[in-house]
Parts: structure tokens; sequence; C-alpha cells
């Protein structure tokens, strides 16, 4: 939050429940483009988060062939279960509550044995200066660990989180290659994500 020119940090790690129904419009217009960029016969990691549940809702929906889906949120995989054109697997660990995601050892170990085609992250913050945060340490490695390993890594996140800076860093900006959100955010910052040479996408509810 910036209060007088003066960011502070956020350490806020809301409940799932409450979290879900925010700018649910924007998540539901920016899952719809995320989801676009997939083709078929890509193995992709989709991370725990509000967001990225409408990115696999949003997949479900189109006519998509042999797509490979990799995720620790365990409401994520129930979403894409069964779906034929998707082979789902879903990585084991402690659930983390506020999210639904596995995490520790066993996570990490099973998340290092794939490639990913594309990789959709989740953060509860982003800045020009901080990067992308988040207000618990909990997920961050398994979110770490993941884009070692992704060919190219978007950013999915309503454009309400553009200025929060979380208390526990995930990644500087240059390290991901999109970011898909909502046409909330200013023209002054989407210039200067694309001297980043970050592809910005915007959806619009």
């Amino acid at each position: 939050r910036v209060h007088g020119g003066v960011q502070q940090l956020g350490n806020a790690d809301l409940s799932y429940s409450l979290r879900d129904k925010r700018d649910l419009k924007f998540k539901r217009a920016i899952g719809i483009a995320a989801a676009a960029l997939v083709r078929d016969d890509e193995t992709i990691f989709l991370d725990a988060g509000t967001t990225t549940i409408e990115v696999a809702r949003a997949l479900r929906r189109r006519k998509l062939r042999q797509i490979k889906v990799v995720t620790p949120a365990v409401n994520i995989a129930t979403e894409l279960a069964g779906q034929p054109q998707f082979t789902v697997i879903q990585v084991s660990g402690e659930i983390y509550r506020q999210t639904y995601a596995a995490t520790g050892p066993m996570a990490l170990e099973a998340i290092r044995r794939f490639c990913f085609d594309r990789m959709f992250l989740a953060a509860q913050g982003f800045s020009l200066e901080g990067g992308l945060s988040n207000g618990n340490l909990t997920e961050n490695e398994i979110k770490q660990t993941a884009i070692q390993t992704a060919q190219w890594v978007a950013l999915v996140a309503d454009a309400s989180k553009y200025g929060q800076t979380m208390f526990s860093r995930i990644v500087t900006l240059e390290r991901i290659h999109a970011l898909v959100t909502d046409n909330r955010l200013g023209a002054d910052v989407i210039g200067a994500l694309k001297r980043l040479r970050l592809e910005v996408i915007l959806a619009s509810p």
C-alpha cells in the first residue's frame, strides 16, 4: 500500500474464501485470456490461487488436446480431473489451508521432475520495485522451484494487486515473460513493464 509516497509492506494472508470473491469479474476475464495462450500437447504448471483457478475453468471450456497439467492446488486438480483432454498431476505434500496448495519437501521433489512449457503464476502483489511477492513464506519455495523448470512464465494477477509489496518476495519482474492482467492497469505502468521486455496482456470483463 502507498501512503504519501511511502510504500508499506503488507503481511495479510487472507483466507481463500475472502479472496475468492474479490474482483471476480476481472479474475474471470484474466482466466480466459491466459487460457487462450495454451496450445495442444503442452505441459503446464498451474499455481494455486483465486485467479489461477479461473485459468483452469477457462481451459475446461477450450477444445484442446493432450494437455498435461501439474498443480499443487487440490481445488484446481479437482476442477480438471476427469476431463478427457487433460492429464492432471496433483503434486503431493502438506496442504496449506489458505490456498489449498501442497507444500513442503515432497512437493518440491515432485516439481523438480518436470519441464513445463508454460507456468501460470499467482502472487498477492507486484510492483516495479518489489517484483512479485506473497504474504506467506510457505508457498514461495514451490513457486520459485516451478519457475526454474518452466520455459515461459506468466503472472496472472488483477490490476488491484499492482503497487502491493508483501513481506515475502517470490521473484523479480525480469524473471517472468508475461503479465496477464485487466484493463485497469495504468498506461504508465504498462509502458514501464514493456521496457522490461514483459509481454502485457490486458483482459476486459
